[in-house]
């Protein structure tokens, strides 16, 4: 047994040793393992293809599968509901600048493994933040969407962006990847260590970002003047806050060594970029893109495709294949209106087409439903949106002109 004042003293210098031990393992970060070596000669994670943006699979922690928003544009995210789930807890705070560039305090955790295409990340910082990565649409998504994933995928290796195949292909670290016809190029970087290339249009020329995390062309700030035809405001939601933008239909943009003729652009009126975007969807679709991070090269092969210089067919309305039927991307707020749809829907879409022309839209492929929103497969077009009653229908009256847009 030990004196009185001995076991006291020994008693504190315990509880102070543990109390910097646990100090010590609070404040020691989990070492991060990026990925930058594969388990085979490539790796190739598949694409899919839901709303229009790229998702992939992934099992997180050993949970899974679930589905990741692929945003080249973005960092890992999780719901705040997902994160919950896996045992992810807030462990540093840090502040979230989007496209609002508004900044917004948020929680960060780590992940301790995601694994996807046969191999794993380990330790992944993780921002724990709500926001919308399709994740009101997982009702119709299996696996759900929970979050977004980016950079820690393809920022430390040679990758081929396809979205011919639909796949992220990944290189070993030092592999030549350039080919004989490929258009290339030597990029810069923006403040998001994301590939800036130049562009050309009808409004001049800008520094535009590679970005899959959206469908539309996004055009320098204050490139569109408030008293310019045809061109319309809308609200949109980034991931720190909504912000106002205008949209028009420019005469053509080069990019690429190509031409896309009539592109849609988007152009905000503050200073929040230096540049645009070059969003994937709309206008990368047909392209297989390769980047060379060490030597800051990008190659481009492919053609652009012809739908982007008309996304909403005739009718008004842009929509993706999805496992439920038809997302709709976008509609224009004039057939909205006509087709008794809220006329928030073209600012925060989300309405399902359940039905075209009378038959399930699980029936349809994509070609198939562009074909029909383009009039070529008969002279009107029926749709009916999951969760509304009657249908939007369109009259095809000539071959140049949008046509008679009436709700039934």
């Amino acid at each position: 047994m030990l004196p009185p004042l001995l076991r006291k003293t020994c008693q504190s210098l315990l509880l102070a040793s543990s109390c910097l031990l646990l100090l010590a393992c609070q404040s020691a970060p989990p070492k991060v393992e990026y990925a930058t070596s594969l388990p085979a000669p490539v790796a190739d994670i598949p694409l899919r293809m839901l709303m229009g943006k790229p998702y992939v699979e992934v099992q997180i922690n050993g949970k899974g599968p679930y589905l990741l928003q692929f945003d080249t544009g973005a960092r890992l995210m999780l719901t705040s509901s997902a994160a919950a789930e896996l045992g992810v807890r807030a462990e540093r705070w840090f502040t979230l600048i989007g496209n609002a560039n508004k900044g917004q305090k948020t929680a960060e955790g780590d992940v301790a493994e995601l694994s996807l295409a046969g191999f794993v990340l380990r330790n992944q910082p993780v921002a724990i933040h709500d926001f919308n990565y399709g994740v009101d649409q997982s009702a119709y998504a299996t696996p759900p969407i929970i979050g977004a994933i980016g950079r820690e995928l393809f920022q430390h290796m040679p990758c081929e962006l396809d979205f011919v195949a639909n796949r992220l292909r990944l290189y070993p670290v030092g592999t030549p990847v350039m080919q004989a016809g490929d258009h290339v190029e030597r990029f810069a970087w923006d403040r998001y260590d994301l590939p800036r290339i130049r562009v050309n249009g009808s409004l001049g020329s800008e520094d535009a970002t590679l970005d899959t995390g959206g469908n539309i062309t996004y055009y320098h700030s204050g490139k569109i003047k408030d008293d310019s035809p045809n061109a319309m405001s809308v609200s949109r939601e980034g991931v720190d806050g909504s912000f106002m933008t205008k949209i028009q239909r420019i005469e053509q943009l080069q990019l690429f060594g190509q031409t896309l003729q009539q592109p849609l652009i988007e152009s905000r009126r503050d200073d929040a970029f230096s540049g645009g975007d070059l969003l994937g969807t709309a206008c990368l679709r047909g392209l297989r893109i390769k980047i060379d991070w060490e030597q800051r090269l990008l190659g481009v092969n492919g053609t652009l495709p012809d739908s982007c210089a008309n996304p909403y067919g005739r009718s008004g309305i842009q929509a993706y294949k999805s496992d439920a039927g038809f997302y709709v991307d976008y509609i224009q707020p004039e057939s909205a209106i006509q087709a008794g749809l809220p006329l928030e829907t073209y600012n925060r879409p989300g309405a399902i087409i359940s039905k075209i022309n009378g038959k399930p839209a699980t029936e349809f492929s994509q070609a198939e439903f562009d074909a029909i929103n383009a009039g070529q497969q008969g002279r009107a077009m029926s749709i009916e949106f999951q969760g509304y009653t009657g249908s939007f229908y369109v009259l095809f009256d000539k071959p140049e002109q949008s046509g008679a847009v009436a709700a039934k």
